[in-house]
């Protein structure tokens, strides 16, 4: 089992789970069987790249919402639709992860 370094940031947990060796883990998969998920998971996790090196971060957060709202209502097993859940969750608790602003100071 993996163990996030607590210290590091949210935004950047899949990447190193794609990068990891720890096949449970990683973000590429899928069962195959519906676009939503099979493309969605690696599309999600190039776009969280992009927002936390800051490249075009407003477009990209809006492009990330939309693919987690793809994937939630489109995909065909819950797996696929639950997959943008901590994503969703990581963007309301831990925004300055992704160079925004965290409820939490408000």
């Amino acid at each position: 089992m993996r163990h996030h370094d607590r210290s590091g940031s949210v935004a950047r947990v899949p990447s190193e789970y794609r990068r990891g060796g720890d096949r449970a883990a990683r973000v590429v998969e899928s069962c195959g069987k519906c676009t939503p998920c099979r493309i969605g998971a690696t599309r999600g996790v190039e776009v969280i790249d992009r927002i936390v090196q800051n490249e075009d971060r407003d477009n990209n957060l809006i492009l990330l919402t939309d693919l987690c709202d793809t994937m939630e209502f489109g995909s065909l097993c819950a797996m696929g639709g639950m997959t943008p859940f901590p994503v969703r969750s990581a963007l309301a608790y831990f925004a300055e992860d992704f160079g925004g602003e965290s409820p939490r100071e408000n």
